[in-house]
């Protein structure tokens, strides 16, 4: 018997899947996956972001990591290597 789905923001990450990326989510209980063809429809979809596990909307500047950070953690990032370069 199958069980039926649970609901949840998916936490997107780029996978390899035989020898092809594509976008997955990286919870354990979640095998989703989205199919290479259908990539482009992971821009606009919420994830949860790999720094501080919040709500966050994918678009094409985070989806350039392979594990997506929202724009509060990459802004954080960015002040945080500034200012190790002006050191």
């Amino acid at each position: 018997m199958a069980t039926k789905s649970r609901r949840h923001v998916h936490k997107y990450y780029r996978a390899l899947v035989a020898g092809i990326k594509v976008w997955a989510c990286g919870l354990p209980e979640c095998t989703h996956y989205m199919p290479s063809h259908m990539e482009t429809l992971v821009n606009g979809k919420a994830s949860i972001c790999w720094n501080c596990d919040e709500r966050m909307i994918l678009n094409p500047s985070n989806m350039a990591d392979d594990k997506p950070i929202c724009d509060d953690c990459t802004a954080t990032k960015e002040i945080a290597q500034f200012r190790n370069l002006a050191v």
